[in-house]
């Protein structure tokens, strides 16, 4: 499938930290570095099935799944809290 890059600027985020990957029309979020967890509604985990409304934190970066409308294979939407936003 396709494939695509999100650089998040934190300090505290590894190169590879973590990855979100489509699987038969779900999505899953998984850690790729075992000594930086990855929060998913505050829980920390190694893959977890995502859901609409999830919190995705990755380091000090916090996301939201949303998964609301029809969309082309591979396409997720993050969006960043507007309180998160300074």
């Amino acid at each position: 499938g396709a494939a695509a890059s999100l650089r998040i600027d934190d300090r505290r985020a590894a190169d590879r930290h973590a990855e979100i990957r489509e699987q038969g029309g779900t999505y899953e979020a998984r850690a790729l570095d075992p000594k930086r967890p990855v929060l998913v509604n505050g829980e920390p985990c190694a893959k977890r099935r995502l859901h609409h409304g999830d919190w995705i934190s990755i380091a000090d970066t916090t996301f939201v799944f949303t998964d609301e409308e029809p969309r082309k294979a591979g396409q997720v939407d993050l969006s960043i809290p507007k309180e998160d936003l300074g």
